[in-house]
């Protein structure tokens, strides 16, 4: 069970994050039949063009081995006009699987957008929830990109039971990301598949690289549901400081995928009909469940006024 979830956090955190391929219409919402969201149903669809400050939601279907394992649904929010951005990932094991492991994994982050359009990161929230048991971390940092604190919070049955402060190493904590914030940088990146942030997670400080980028064609099949040319980049993270030579998390998995032969690869896509994002399509690599597909099924522009609302249904 322990693998399964690395695995699920792996992909959640390093792919799932926004959306698009080149769609066959021009509205303001790509999606597949059959959604059974609810939080896609709280959100109005908005014309193109409607406003200039507004949102993205996408969502991820993840196959493991050809079955559905994971559903992950995710928001973004730039305001250039409060100088501020958001983002909020939730991932949930599909179907009956669910039913089996409780498992729910949830990541937020927020922080002031630059007028040179930098995201500087302010707080960061990782929170993993496994039958009753809720795991959250949240990391505060100052205006200079500094991580100050962070706070370790564990909860039974909605009750506290463990609270700590950890202490951070600012040697490696200071002029870093969290990984939201390095994958929506990405996203709204001019060079696409040209990533390369240095991130830290509360403990650990590694180089999340996305590069080597190669035009494909993309066909649509049963486990990518757009079309059209994409660029296949090579996914990479390099450990620099606090593994204490140990591969952790979703480390293990990247070098258990290259050991099976498959390197991570995302297919990414500069998409002008939503802000010119640069934005993965796909994602794909191997583990001890087969390979490990995850693929855009929605996207939908969401009007600043809905920020709130749709944050909280995510939570």
């Amino acid at each position: 069970m322990r693998t399964y979830i690395l695995i699920v956090f792996y992909i959640l955190v390093t792919a799932t994050l926004a959306a698009c391929a080149t769609p066959k219409q021009s509205n303001s919402a790509l999606e597949t039949k059959n959604s059974i969201s609810t939080v896609e149903n709280l959100i109005p669809e908005i014309a193109l063009d409607q406003d200039e400050h507004h949102g993205l939601y996408l969502a991820y279907n993840l196959y493991a081995g050809g079955l559905h394992a994971m559903s992950i649904e995710g928001v973004f929010f730039g305001d250039s006009t409060n100088n501020n951005y958001q983002a909020q990932v939730v991932a949930k094991p599909h179907g009956w699987i669910g039913k089996i492991i409780r498992w729910e994994g949830l990541y937020g982050s927020k922080g002031d957008l630059k007028d040179d359009g930098y995201l500087q990161i302010r707080q960061s929230q990782q929170s993993r929830t496994l039958g009753n048991e809720t795991k959250t971390t949240l990391v505060h940092y100052a205006p200079d990109g500094s991580a100050l604190s962070s706070n370790f919070k564990q909860r039974k049955d909605g009750h506290l039971v463990n609270s700590y402060e950890h202490n951070i190493d600012l040697s490696i904590a200071k002029d870093t990301q969290d990984l939201l914030t390095a994958i929506y940088t990405t996203m709204r990146s001019d060079n696409l598949c040209k990533t390369n942030e240095a991130v830290f997670d509360g403990k650990k400080l590694f180089r999340f690289m996305i590069n080597t980028p190669q035009s494909k064609i993309l066909e649509p099949s049963e486990y990518n549901r757009f079309d059209g040319d994409v660029h296949r980049c090579i996914l990479d993270m390099a450990p620099l400081k606090g593994f204490n030579n140990k591969k952790h998390g979703y480390y293990a998995i990247q070098e258990k995928s290259k050991a099976k032969g498959k390197q991570p690869y995302l297919w990414m896509k500069r998409f002008p009909e939503y802000m010119n994002y640069s934005i993965p399509v796909k994602m794909q690599l191997k583990s001890d469940f087969g390979t490990v597909i995850a693929h855009l099924k929605t996207v939908r522009f969401i009007a600043l006024e809905n920020r709130d609302d749709i944050i909280s249904a995510l939570k």
